[in-house]
């Protein structure tokens, strides 16, 4: 299979050797990547409404706790749940 445009071809092998254009041509392609992910999520969470809505949900308190400068990013799952002082604080499961 060849290139229907060669041009295209030589201009894309020129502009990678650029570290700099090169650079952005990956970030590209990641944004490019994470975009198709997200809108095959989203496809497969528009059969489960409710889903959808905690999709969306989250996403505004990450942008919001991101604004205030109060997101704690971790390598594992993390979800802090409020609890009366009383409870948590004397040892007792709720």
């Amino acid at each position: 299979m060849t290139n229907p445009n060669p041009t295209h071809s030589l201009l894309h092998k020129l502009a990678m050797q650029n570290p700099s254009v090169r650079s952005q041509i990956e970030a590209k392609q990641e944004l490019e990547t994470e975009l198709e992910l997200a809108r095959n999520r989203i496809a497969q969470l528009e059969h489960h409404p409710s889903a959808l809505l905690k999709l969306e949900q989250d996403t505004v308190s990450m942008r919001w706790a991101h604004a205030q400068n109060r997101m704690l990013v971790t390598d594992y799952a993390y979800f802090p749940e409020s609890r009366p002082l009383a409870v948590s604080a004397g040892g007792q499961k709720y």
